[in-house]
């Protein structure tokens, strides 16, 4: 026992030395990983952000693109409305009013990119935007999407006004009409390059199934007010997704 204490008191400088290195080792060594670990969180999450702003990227564009052509389809709609209830009709494009009864039918359902957010979510990585004012807005914006209404929209075409229209014109114009949307004029910007050819018979014929018929009248004046109601759910997510993107490319220049 005196051995023991002997060598403590003449070691015990070594000693303490040894203990202090091992502890600021061991310190030093959490403080790095933790430095590490901190820097993977901050890659991380500007990975998120930038794929974020991307996304929304993608669905701006989209959404623009399908407002542009839903504000054709009512203006179509509204043309074809005003001429089936009209007391003395004037039609001075045959062929645009013959499409245009079958474009009106037409709609595009917003494919949005919403992967990186389900990633986000469903990885449990959600704690690495650090910002939880701006994640919560994140979360509002993808939660409130109109997926019901966007349903909704393309069962009114396809049950309500869009089989009147098919019955109107004979399969022969039909398919033809459907070979020239696969060539791209139904959107907004080559609408007016329609080329279609109607003869006076077959026009009376159309004119036969669609005048004076109450079913025609009002399933025409449902989507019309139908188109409305999508093109102000796509303003709604257009100046949403302007101000998200604002945000997180706001957020992105602090990381």
């Amino acid at each position: 026992m005196k051995r023991i204490f002997f060598i403590l008191k003449e070691k015990w400088p070594e000693y303490i030395l040894e203990i202090l290195v091992i502890t600021i080792g061991i310190l030093g060594a959490f403080a790095l990983n933790n430095w590490n670990e901190h820097n993977k969180a901050k890659t991380l999450e500007k990975e998120y952000i930038t794929r974020l702003i991307e996304d929304l990227a993608k669905d701006r564009a989209q959404i623009v693109q399908e407002k542009k052509d839903t504000q054709l389809r009512l203006e179509v709609t509204m043309y074809i409305y005003d001429m089936i209830t009209s007391d003395k009709p004037v039609f001075e494009d045959t062929s645009r009013f013959v499409v245009g009864i079958q474009m009106i039918g037409r709609t595009n359902r917003p494919k949005i990119n919403n992967a990186t957010f389900e990633d986000l979510i469903s990885s449990g990585n959600a704690n690495v935007i650090q910002n939880k004012a701006l994640f919560n807005e994140i979360r509002s914006y993808y939660r409130n999407i109109p997926f019901e209404w966007f349903d909704e929209y393309t069962d009114r075409m396809w049950k309500g006004y869009l089989p009147l229209g098919i019955d109107a014109i004979n399969l022969n114009m039909l398919l033809e009409i459907i070979d020239q949307e696969a060539e791209g004029w139904v959107d907004a910007n080559k609408f007016n390059e329609i080329n279609l050819k109607v003869s006076e018979k077959e026009f009376e014929q159309i004119l036969g199934k669609i005048l004076n018929s109450k079913e025609f009248e009002f399933e025409t004046k449902n989507i019309g007010r139908s188109h409305r109601v999508h093109i102000n759910f796509l303003q709604r997510m257009l100046k949403s997704e302007e101000d998200l993107i604002q945000e997180l490319n706001a957020y992105l220049k602090t990381l």
